[in-house]
């Protein structure tokens, strides 16, 4: 799906909250596209059939799909509609990256694809209980599909020693070759942090979660044992650097 102010976004609610189908998730699900208009902030619903949503996602270049992390219904319509959208695409190719493996283990996806370990395996491999969080079972629809499919897994987010060190002493805290591994195009990275765009999204997306965290006196740091509180500069740095990392690897 293209992102974009002004680009329509694709969403779908499953209809049957007790039990998802077995057979088609996505045939038995409403299925919406949401016109937003960023200058009225007034979005408009329009229903589409099964059929439509996979003619507007097979041709796309990225598609993201979102999920309430611990919902394993997410990921079931996930897996359906890669399913669907791999047998539209016939030989051209799909690759599925993952926000929850950090970029180090990529070596692990690789070797879970091609079936030279097994599902334990990767959820020790990719230290999944100490960096991810959310349950590891939630996730197997999609990382089967893939095994399944040979649909290659990509790693995407930033390793957690190298946003402890973020969190602590910025960007700065990074040696040089570590942050070009991330941000390969530094100039590039550096000019849009002087746009109005970055502006609003740091007031609009990240200050509200910052404030409230700092209100309730969490705990800041995420991926190092210190509990720390982190500097509102810092937080945007480890937040900007995820963000560009994992577009660098997508």
């Amino acid at each position: 799906m293209d992102v974009g102010r002004r680009s329509a976004v694709l969403g779908a609610a499953l209809t049957s909250l007790s039990r998802p189908p077995t057979s088609d998730l996505l045939s038995s699900s409403r299925i919406y596209a949401v016109s937003t208009d960023s200058a009225r902030f007034k979005p408009a619903l329009n229903r589409l059939s099964t059929s439509s949503l996979v003619r507007i996602l097979r041709d796309k270049q990225a598609i993201y799909l979102g999920e309430h992390h611990p919902d394993f219904r997410d990921h079931l319509l996930q897996a359906a509609l890669l399913r669907r959208i791999r047998g539209e695409r016939g030989d051209r190719p799909l690759a599925v990256g993952l926000e929850m493996v950090q970029q180090q283990f990529q070596g692990a996806l690789d070797d879970y694809v091609a079936r030279r370990i097994d599902e334990q395996e990767l959820f020790a491999a990719t230290d999944w209980a100490k960096r991810w969080y959310w349950p590891f079972e939630g996730y197997a629809p999609v990382l089967r599909l893939c095994r399944s499919l040979g649909v290659p897994l990509v790693a995407l987010d930033v390793d957690g020693e190298d946003k402890g060190k973020v969190e602590l002493g910025g960007l700065a805290a990074l040696d040089d070759a570590k942050l070009h591994g991330y941000i390969p195009d530094l100039a590039g990275f550096e000019q849009f942090g002087r746009t109005r765009a970055y502006e609003d999204y740091l007031e609009y997306t990240l200050r509200p979660p910052f404030t409230l965290q700092t209100k309730l006196g969490q705990k800041m740091t995420m991926s190092t044992s210190a509990a720390r509180s982190m500097s509102w500069p810092n937080y945007v740095a480890r937040q900007s650097l995820r963000d560009e990392a994992m577009a660098g690897a997508s």
